[in-house]
């Protein structure tokens, strides 16, 4: 109703699906891959282009921990709950030097413009519309809960 008002979608890129273990849950593959049933912003951006001027996603890194394929096809999450904070289902400890901990966030900001560049070339009227990307909700985070 108000042209004045950026309207933003939340999507969901191919790294995102892969750290959350939502792309095994979906496809089986421990990598979401781009035009499959894994890849939200694909089907966001192919069903609803249109509809908005900008396109976010929300991205958490973790200190001493990653999603684990192995046990991953319990989910990350136990079903049946609302928690946002990863427990054993799915994630594992690991060991990370300080640099690589350091690291971690500008590393998943560059996957994420190279996984944008992609979108703009599956989708080349985002560029002649100026559809933007926004990292709008990001955390850097110690280890979530405990084993």
């Amino acid at each position: 109703m108000d042209p004045s008002i950026t309207l933003i979608a939340c999507g969901a890129m191919l790294v995102e699906m892969a750290v959350t273990g939502n792309a095994l849950l979906i496809t089986g593959w421990s990598q979401a891959r781009f035009g499959t049933e894994a890849d939200w912003t694909d089907a966001l951006l192919e069903k609803c282009w249109g509809n908005f001027d900008a396109l976010s996603e929300h991205w958490y890194c973790r200190s001493g921990m990653r999603f684990d394929v192995s046990i991953g096809d319990r989910g990350p999450f136990p079903k049946g709950t609302t928690t946002t904070l990863p427990g054993n289902y799915g994630w594992a400890r690991v060991q990370e030097s300080l640099v690589d901990w350091a690291r971690r966030p500008s590393n998943r900001v560059r996957l994420k413009a190279d996984e944008w560049e992609e979108y703009q070339n599956r989708f080349p009227a985002m560029k002649d519309k100026k559809i933007f990307f926004a990292i709008d909700e990001w955390a850097y985070t110690g280890t979530a809960t405990p084993f």
